[in-house]
């Protein structure tokens, strides 16, 4: 064949490929412009603004080039920036979104519904009353990536959507969440920085199997992670940093999370509150706080391992010899010490024999022993202690349980407790203003039957009572009480927290004299503020420099 027959063959054949178009879009006023052209790639050569929606998406295989020129929409009533409907394979890259008026709502940036195969790219979105990114109606398959989001209400909003990947990018909300995924599921977030002056991460409504890894997430009035009836969910290699009363991580009726390695520091609220929620799974994190619980569990089942907590109340792991305290609002310490109640007292005394001890208090207000039981091997993987000490009873009563049941609970946490090689001490109930004789007969029935068990009781009933430590379990002293007939006040906690120790050093030192060096009038915990602008909110030092006990 000769060399011209072959070289117009090639020719044709070149001719006849479908070639990728371009269309240049100038500056100027757009409205709802329509990308309806399939395989073309339209692009930007200037900014433009829009007084309602700016640009359709409205046919398969678009590519939206901004080229680093900005979208002005919105500006008169409520639109998109660049909107599609059931449309698949587009690619929005190098733009800037704005919306400028700001009582505009319903604002998005970018609007997808139900469209599959979307790539977002270096894009910049700010919008004010609405989500900087939507995708709903079963939207699948978008990519995020390399992109600053910021929004009044929600930065990324994913509604009955799934297959959302979001990668390298930043995103922000003023008022509600930086994420929110509402019915959605196996979403991917990797190395985000979410900010928000509410809820930093909301997972509601069955948004299931969803994975974050390497997010930083930061909050001042919400939650940092906010999970609520969703399940199968993933967090690697999380930080959370909530400011304010609120929580570092809350679960509600949510189950089979796991949290791995991951950070949650609150400043006033909780570390992790778990709620109504089970089997879920945290291994490796770290948790800080200054003066609240660092984990709060409530009516759940869940697996900790390998944790480190911080606070004012609680802490783990170490290397002293490390006391835990469970029980109800006596055990908190309610009104007294920052809530650190008697275990306050007994850490300073003990410390002030032997400065080797550490005492740590998951007391909670209005527990009985059946909810303790619930949460009582949790506290126990979490703060793994040498010796614990269970006091419940008072919550019990009030409730009408039988004695019986209250016994068989407390010994059930104190077997449970022997079972790990921890020491349990049982502590009975201290007296109020009234109608004590259901209590003096708790507490003889419980320390025959943990005497018979082999357990050590602790009479703590009579180390308040008229005549302490007598060996009677006799009248209520108001002295020893708060106003309110129940709650030990500061003298109460004082002969509380230096009996106990009293019983404790004898067992660890029992040829040793026992001193009692701490009185309520001398505080053993004094809480003193730093000044928070000299150092971050990620520091740990000044989270540490609240725990300082006296002897």
């Amino acid at each position: 064949m000769k060399l011209w027959v072959i070289l117009t063959a090639f020719l044709l054949c070149f001719t006849a490929m479908p070639s990728s178009a371009t269309v240049e879009i100038p500056a100027g006023t757009v409205s709802s412009y329509s990308l309806n052209i399939s395989g073309e790639t339209y692009v930007l050569t200037g900014d433009v603004d829009a007084s309602a929606t700016a640009f359709s998406v409205d046919a398969d295989n678009v590519t939206f080039d901004g080229k680093g020129h900005t979208i002005t929409f919105a500006q008169n009533t409520a639109g998109s920036g660049i909107l599609s409907s059931v449309k698949n394979d587009i690619v929005i890259k190098d733009v800037t979104i704005n919306q400028k008026n700001k009582s505009i709502a319903s604002a998005y940036g970018i609007c997808l519904v139900d469209c599959d195969n979307v790539s977002i790219l270096n894009a910049t979105v700010d919008v004010y009353k609405g989500a900087g990114i939507y995708a709903k109606s079963a939207s699948s398959h978008v990519n995020i990536r390399d992109c600053n989001i910021s929004s009044n209400i929600h930065g990324i909003f994913a509604a009955d959507s799934q297959y959302i990947m979001v990668n390298g990018s930043t995103l922000n909300s003023t008022k509600t969440n930086s994420i929110r995924l509402s019915n959605s599921g196996y979403c991917n977030f990797s190395g985000c920085e979410c900010n928000s002056t509410n809820i930093g991460i909301n997972l509601n409504g069955g948004s299931n199997n969803n994975t974050f890894t390497d997010c930083i997430v930061s909050t001042v009035f919400g939650d940092s992670i906010d999970i609520k009836a969703s399940n199968n969910n993933t967090f690697l290699r999380c930080n959370t940093s909530a400011i304010g009363k609120n929580n570092g991580i809350s679960l509600v009726n949510s189950s089979w999370n796991a949290f791995t390695d991951c950070v949650s520091i609150a400043e006033y609220g909780l570390g992790i509150n778990i709620t109504d929620s089970c089997d879920n799974i945290f291994n490796g994190c770290t948790v800080n706080v200054i003066e609240d619980m660092p984990i709060m569990i409530t009516n759940s089942t869940n697996k900790f391992s390998n944790m480190s907590v911080f606070s004012t109340r609680a802490s783990a792991p170490h290397d002293s010899k490390h006391i835990l305290t469970v029980g109800d609002s006596i055990t908190k310490g309610v009104g007294v010490n920052h809530g650190l109640g008697y275990g306050a007292y007994l850490n300073a005394t003990l410390n002030a024999h032997s400065p080797t001890w550490y005492v740590s208090n998951v007391g909670i207000g209005s527990t009985t022993a059946a909810q303790g039981r619930v949460t009582f091997p949790q506290w126990l993987d979490i703060y793994n202690p040498n010796i614990v000490l269970i006091m419940y009873g008072q919550n019990d009563i009030s409730a009408g349980r039988s004695e019986q049941d209250i016994i068989n609970d407390i010994l059930w946490m104190a077997q449970e407790a022997t079972n790990r090689s921890i020491t349990p001490y049982i502590l009975t109930t201290v007296p109020i203003s009234k109608n004590n004789y259901k209590r003096i007969s708790l507490n003889d029935n419980l320390t025959t039957q943990a005497e018979l068990a082999g357990i050590s009781v602790i009479d703590t009933y009579d180390s308040v009572d008229l005549s302490p430590e007598n060996g009677v379990r006799d009248g209520y002293d108001m002295n020893n009480s708060r106003d309110d007939g129940i709650h030990p006040n500061s003298a109460g906690y004082t002969l509380m927290g230096n009996y106990v120790a009293k019983h404790i050093l004898a067992s660890v030192y029992p040829n040793t004299d026992f001193i009692s060096n701490v009185t309520s009038e001398k505080t053993p915990l004094n809480v003193t503020s730093t000044d928070k602008s000299t150092e971050p909110l990620t520091s740990w030092n000044w989270l540490w420099k609240w725990h300082i006990f006296n002897n």
